[in-house]
């Protein structure tokens, strides 16, 4: 699926959300509804709790899509945000996007090596709401060479590689630094 049609599921979901809740469902019964659509408690929540940033981005990414921005760009673009529950929204939106054309490209290494960066994220990598919770660059590395190790006998990528997927993944770092993620 493209972006655009990936949007504009999204938005209908949006809307069944919002339709839900005029009929006088509760949270919880809008939350159990949404959860069988694919999404998670903290998206619904943060689809009901903080509509106008998330108008925001959708007016964002119609605009990337009618550009035919990359996933890459507008994940970069939209990552100076650093917002855990926008991360969450593009990995949702971009998720169909993304599989489609790693199935197309499935010879390129950069798109394998994302996808082991991908593999690496959800096995060893947990995003929290705690703002405590800070990771630095160098502790990402660690971790991402011991999982490396114990899986693949070809050398680890470069640091800077994961530190773009990173910026990419969880928003842009300050300082080499990630808040409300830890390792898992």
């Amino acid at each position: 699926m493209t972006l655009s049609q990936n949007l504009s599921e999204f938005k209908f979901n949006l809307e069944t959300m919002d339709l839900l809740i005029s009929m006088g469902r509760t949270s919880q019964q809008t939350t159990d509804e949404m959860t069988l659509l694919g999404y998670t408690s903290s998206q619904v929540n943060f689809m009901q709790s903080s509509r106008p940033l998330l108008n925001s981005v959708l007016l964002r990414l119609n605009l990337y899509s009618e550009q035919n921005v990359a996933a890459a760009k507008v994940r970069s673009s939209l990552g100076v945000l650093n917002n855990v529950n926008i991360n969450s929204l593009l990995d949702t939106v971009f998720l169909k996007t993304d599989s489609k054309h790693l199935e197309e490209d499935d010879d390129e290494e950069p798109k394998n090596e994302a996808s082991r960066f991908d593999q690496f994220f959800t096995a060893c990598v947990k995003i929290t709401t705690e703002p405590t919770d800070i990771v630095k660059t160098t502790d990402f590395y660690t971790a991402f060479a011991d999982w490396w190790g114990g899986i693949y006998e070809e050398s680890v990528p470069d640091k800077n590689d994961l530190k773009e997927f990173l910026s990419i993944k969880l928003g842009k770092s300050n300082k080499n630094t990630w808040s409300n993620v830890a390792l898992a």
